[in-house]
């Protein structure tokens, strides 16, 4: 590419069309566009980050300030005051490109909230780093210049990425703690996707089109949340695979700036593809991350025992190849801290209900619930094969869930386990715990049919404790 080019590329486009006049009247257009020398550092610096290549884009900023100073600042600008203030802005370019590499190792967290917020920690430092710099930078710099501007930008560019990143840790932790909403983080990325709007410098712009892909799959994230939140792991499973494959094909058409053939041309040049491909992989971790993360705390929840994943064993006798007894092993190690444990028993086929192994028998007494003797925890049972048996305990039930919402008023958490027949794959909705535990249980219809009387029930279980969002949005399949 000439240096004209270049030249032309870099040029700014302010805001404000009065700010390139001068005080007495006159317009110096070199204050408003990059010196050459510079704008071929910065062509290069935008190709790295393009392609993900943030390390390079660091060595190219690196290059350009010892070019300089090897050449005494020729081309840097017209005075020394000029060329030590772009030595100083690509310094902190190349800064920026090392807070960016450490933040393609983000989707890779693991799902702990140490390691969340010390990895965050991490990333805010390197970008408060690249934020002190500019500020200082912008201090003694011309407001209205092109190094000024830039700085401005930079320093705009840096809170966004900021933001973006408290953004992501909120979504890993967003089931670790009821603190805040989803609603809340899809709002904050909203905002700061709008601030990437008005990023106009080349070089900025590079790094807003990445941004601007993160934000959206963290947006994309948030929708797995609500599905897990919502309708259960079976459910989360087939979205992850879903935004797998929009991932897959939302690549392929993406606008890479000047070479629009998409992620898998084979016109692409070897290191573009493996650029592209990088930046594939990098966008398609969140998957196996995700699936990671939602089946270990399905696991860490219910036991040792089950995959959310798996068919029911072939010639199991207990419901979908868990026994009662490996469902509440879990639950009976935290029995001093629970509030209660609510079974629904829709099967037709059994004279008696076997909990918890053989500990417990419960006779079935003409369908009216029972408080079971279960240690230190009350286990409500409800026998309702059929809607009409359901809808006639319904009042006791709403009542006994009732008397646990003083307990939860303190801010505790729900805990919710639904179960399908053998015959289907296991499905579960659980919350995560903090201290106080409150658990519901069904062993559903051997016909498996809708029923609208369980669906009114999770309705007002959710919203006696969850609120009308959650209640609304249940769904029971």
């Amino acid at each position: 590419m000439a240096t004209d080019d270049v030249a032309d590329e870099a040029v700014v486009a302010l805001d404000d069309p009065e700010c390139g006049v001068s005080p007495d009247g006159v317009t110096d257009s070199f204050l408003y566009s990059v010196p050459p020398q510079i704008s071929k550092y910065f062509s290069d610096f935008g190709r790295a980050v393009r392609r993900m290549q943030f390390e390079m884009a660091s060595q190219v900023m690196h290059t350009a300030v010892e070019a300089a100073r090897a050449n005494d600042g020729e081309g840097y600008g017209r005075n020394t005051s000029e060329v030590t203030s772009w030595k100083e802005i690509m310094t902190a370019f190349g800064q920026l490109a090392i807070a960016e590499s450490h933040y393609v190792h983000l989707p890779f967290l693991q799902n702990t909230r140490q390691l969340a917020t010390k990895k965050e920690a991490e990333m805010r430092r390197h970008y408060g780093m690249t934020m002190d710099s500019f500020h200082r930078i912008a201090a003694h710099l011309l407001p209205g210049t092109v190094p000024h501007h830039i700085c401005e930008q930079s320093l705009a560019y840096c809170d966004a990425r900021d933001t973006l990143i408290a953004c992501h840790r909120r979504i890993v932790t967003a089931n670790e703690s009821n603190d805040e909403p989803l609603d809340t983080i899809e709002e904050s990325l909203q905002r700061v996707c709008a601030m990437v709007k008005d990023f106009h410098h080349p070089l900025l712009s590079d790094l807003a089109h990445n941004f601007s892909l993160e934000s959206e799959l963290l947006r994309s994230l948030i929708g797995i949340q609500r599905s897990v939140l919502y309708t259960g792991i079976l459910e989360t499973t087939i979205r992850l695979k879903e935004l797998r494959e929009r991932l897959i094909f939302w690549l392929k058409d993406i606008d890479w700036g000047n070479n629009k053939k998409g992620i898998f041309s084979s016109s692409l040049k070897p290191t573009e593809k493996w650029a592209r491909c990088r930046l594939f992989a990098y966008l398609h971790s969140y998957h196996a991350w995700l699936t990671l993360k939602y089946t270990f705390l399905f696991h860490e929840t219910l036991g040792p025992y089950v995959n959310p994943l798996d068919a029911p064993r072939e010639g199991d006798d207990s419901m979908d190849g868990l026994t009662m007894h490996e469902v509440l092993a879990p639950i009976k190690k935290r029995e001093k801290d629970a509030l209660m444990v609510i079974l629904i028993d829709r099967s037709r086929d059994s004279d008696m209900c076997y909990i918890a192994g053989r500990d417990y028998k419960c006779p079935r007494e003409g369908g009216a619930p029972s408080a079971l003797p279960s240690g230190r925890f009350p286990l409500l049972y409800m026998h309702a094969p059929d809607k009409q048996a359901f809808s006639s305990h319904y009042d006791e039930m709403a009542d006994a869930i009732r008397s646990t919402q003083a307990a939860l008023d303190e801010g505790k958490r729900v805990h919710v386990v639904r179960r399908r027949d053998k015959d289907k794959y296991t499905t579960y909705f659980y919350e995560r715990l903090e201290s106080r535990l409150v658990v519901a249980l069904m062993i559903p219809s051997k016909r498996a049919e809708r029923d609208i009387g369980i669906n009114r029930f999770f309705t007002h279980f959710c919203a006696t404790f969850r609120g009308a969002t959650l209640a609304a949005k249940w769904r029971l399949s």
